[in-house]
């Protein structure tokens, strides 16, 4: 499915960017006084970014089989929860957490997934 293996290229811009800028602020975003450290490192986005490709792996094996689909949301999600935890729960942030709920409700639908009213990543989601 070529629209799947664009999303691939396409979450670095959606989803990974924010959290390497939140890593990285400008200096006019901390104050003075204010120490400014986060709970992940790149190796952590990296890693983000696999899960993300995996994901989309098992989207494209589906053949647009609705159960194999909510398989890989649910596999996607409790992947993400560890490693928002090993990362004190600072990965996904509110923002971070938007991009990813869009970028999983986007993908499984074009993966066949017919569209709903619910969020498809609350059931399992912790972050």
């Amino acid at each position: 499915m070529k629209e799947l293996e664009e999303f691939k290229e396409k979450k670095h811009e959606s989803v990974l960017r924010s959290m390497i800028d939140y890593m990285s602020p400008d200096e006019e975003d901390i104050s003075d006084d204010e120490e400014f450290e986060v709970e992940y490192t790149q190796a952590d986005i990296d890693k983000c970014g696999e899960i993300l490709d995996e994901y989309i792996d098992d989207l494209i094996k589906s053949n647009k089989n609705e159960k194999l689909i909510i398989e890989s949301v649910k596999k996607v999600i409790l992947e993400l929860n560890m490693l928002n935890e090993k990362c004190e729960h600072e990965l996904i942030e509110t923002d971070q957490r938007e991009d990813l709920c869009q970028f999983i409700e986007d993908t499984s639908i074009i993966a066949g997934l017919l569209k709903s009213e619910n969020d498809i990543t609350e059931e399992w989601r912790e972050w």
